[in-house]
């Protein structure tokens, strides 16, 4: 089941300093609740950002799905990262890539769509920009 204001499913970290801020659940390995949709998005920005930086700069789709949406969970990771490639226009995530605003709202609003969430979906058109904490800085 999905958490409240998560639109990525994401789930808990545990206690202490790996906690998401924002988050008011924190169950291992459970959806997360967040206090706001805003916090939600930051925890899906950050994730995505962690594991571009974990991979040296740059990740596949294809790579991201298989951490992301295992088949584990009862997911169809080629199907996530064929429609990422869809939604984002490219086969990988850069580095550069996490700084620019029109990718991370086709990243957010993609990969919170494969999660089945239809909240507060981020258009790239609606002047969505993110400020360095990953956190929505505007959300028309």
């Amino acid at each position: 089941m999905a958490g409240r204001n998560n639109p990525g499913n994401i789930r808990g970290t545990g206690t202490g300093a790996t906690a998401w801020d924002g988050a008011v659940t924190n169950i291992p390995g459970q959806m997360q609740d967040f206090q706001s949709l805003d916090y939600g998005y930051r925890a899906m920005v950050i994730d995505l950002r962690s594991k571009v930086q974990s991979n040296g700069g740059s990740i596949t789709w294809d790579q991201w799905a298989e951490i992301y949406a295992p088949k584990s969970d009862g997911n169809d990771p080629a199907a996530y990262a064929a429609n990422m490639r869809t939604w984002t226009g490219t086969d990988r995530v850069t580095t550069t890539q996490l700084a620019d605003a029109d990718f991370m709202a086709k990243y957010a609003t993609g990969a919170g769509m494969m999660e089945g969430n239809r909240q507060g979906g981020l258009n790239p058109r609606d002047g969505v920009t993110f400020n360095a904490d990953g956190s929505i800085a505007e959300m028309c």
